[in-house]
């Protein structure tokens, strides 16, 4: 299973034996941090700081149930290996104040919960650097780098495909993250028959 990390969704997880990808999302969380970008635009350090204060209290709880409903998935689904794709990894991060606030969401204690609740059951962990995984196609294997133009274009929760179908953007960057982790030992025909088994087009939301 693949994961990518961020804010309106809090992860996005793929898996070629799953039927759809997940998308687990947390209401209280992004409206928090949708306020938060609202007040980066101005002065009020105050309320923002209030804000980052309260939202600090609903990542732990968050991020626990999160792990565990993973876990559970990976368990049930006999997913013997979690990627994480690894934001810190990104040089470009920082340009936007919203990139601002969701770099300073620590994913980090997400992952050592995701490690301690996937260790009973003997899943193991990894992080995978997902720079250029929000910017390429992963249903037509657009190799994984910068390029000066890209096959499709992401604009907010959407990615727009070659094509002109559409894919949540979320969905495509945690298939990229499966990629990068799997490239080494699958080839591109492997790779592309395991993603016509998954119903990209629809994924299962989860609210946590």
């Amino acid at each position: 299973m693949a994961i990518d990390m961020g804010m309106n969704v809090v992860a996005a997880c793929f898996s070629p034996v799953l039927s759809t990808p997940i998308l687990f999302r947390s209401l209280p969380l992004q409206q928090i941090q949708k306020q938060l970008c609202q007040l980066s635009r101005s002065n009020r350090h105050h309320h923002q700081a209030m804000l980052l204060e309260e939202r600090e209290k609903l990542i732990g709880p968050i991020f626990h149930q999160l792990s565990f409903e993973i876990v559970q998935w990976s368990r049930r689904s006999q997913i013997q290996r979690i990627v994480v794709g690894d934001g810190n990894m990104m040089s470009h991060w920082g340009q936007f104040p919203h990139q601002q606030l969701l770099r300073s969401i620590p994913f980090h204690l997400f992952y050592q919960q995701l490690q301690h609740d996937s260790s009973s059951y003997h899943i193991t962990t990894y992080l995978e650097d997902e720079q250029y995984t929000s910017k390429v196609d992963a249903l037509s294997q657009e190799e994984i780098c910068y390029h000066r133009h890209y096959r499709g274009c992401r604009k907010g929760s959407v990615y727009r495909r070659p094509d002109g179908s559409h894919i949540h953007a979320d969905v495509n960057a945690a298939m990229n993250i499966y990629r990068k982790h799997v490239e080494m030992k699958q080839t591109h025909i492997q790779i592309q028959h395991s993603f016509q088994r998954v119903n990209v087009y629809s994924p299962l939301w989860i609210e946590i």
